[in-house]
């Protein structure tokens, strides 16, 4: 019998989260979108600095897969 792999959205932020998005990535499953929180103001010059999730999925998902709530 043959299983059909499962569509996934990830939600997460934070760097603690990053292993559990690259073993979805790598179970067979599909991750078709991420959602993480906006880029924040970060340092003295308020440089807006992307979330450690949203730095990691760029380089697997095209930006019209990602969403930010």
């Amino acid at each position: 019998m043959d299983v059909c792999p499962m569509k996934i959205i990830f939600w997460g932020t934070p760097e603690f989260t990053i292993p559990c998005l690259e073993s979805l990535y790598h179970s067979g499953n599909r991750v078709v979108g991420v959602v993480t929180q906006p880029d924040r103001e970060q340092g003295r010059g308020k440089e807006k600095l992307p979330s450690p999730v949203k730095d990691r999925k760029s380089t697997r998902l095209n930006s019209s897969h990602v969403s930010q709530s």
